[in-house]
């Protein structure tokens, strides 16, 4: 009877977990789509006028290629974890493989962001642009660090779940 029992909040514990990892990959690929698209509009508007000048500098390559690991990262999430909800053990594997990769994309991505900040092209000659830009970096260095942190930890927890014998018990 308890074995049953068991069984039964492991399998809950699958379903929902395969459920929110689907619908937060979905979410971030359309978010990320739509900030992919801003990205091309803007690259589109400097090619077809000169009076479109921004006061700031971007590599939009860099922002390109981290849009491209994001989204191919999310596609993989997405498909292991529609395939979770089946018991797949291949999918199982494939989803702990996707998390660790995730998981190594949110600590390297903010420093890539601080090193690759976007720079601001009007600059004050008593230096307080510039010090505004350090402020602003070191700002977005560390809250991205933060949210990098509370999302590792919710999917270090994932993978350890996942990663238990009782859990590849349910997939065989």
């Amino acid at each position: 009877m308890e074995e049953i029992l068991n069984e039964e909040k492991i399998k809950k514990f699958v379903r929902i977990t395969g459920w929110i990892l689907i619908v937060v990959s979905v979410l971030v690929l359309l978010g990320r789509l739509a900030v992919t698209q801003g990205y091309r509009a803007m690259i589109e508007m400097q090619g077809l006028t000169k009076n479109f000048d921004p006061p700031f500098s971007m590599n939009f390559t860099i922002y390109y290629l981290q849009s491209a690991v994001e989204i191919i990262l999310c596609i993989l999430v997405f498909i292991s974890s529609t395939y979770i909800l089946q018991y797949k053990e291949k999918f199982r594997q494939l989803l702990i493989y996707s998390l660790i990769a995730s998981i190594a994309y949110l600590l390297i991505n903010p420093i890539i962001n601080y090193f690759n900040f976007p720079e601001l092209t009007t600059r004050y000659d008593d230096g307080t642009g510039t010090k505004f830009m350090k402020i602003a970096k070191s700002t977005t260095l560390i809250w991205a660090y933060i949210w990098s942190i509370i999302i590792t930890a919710g999917l270090v927890f994932v993978i350890h779940k996942f990663s238990k014998e009782e859990i590849k018990i349910l997939f065989k």
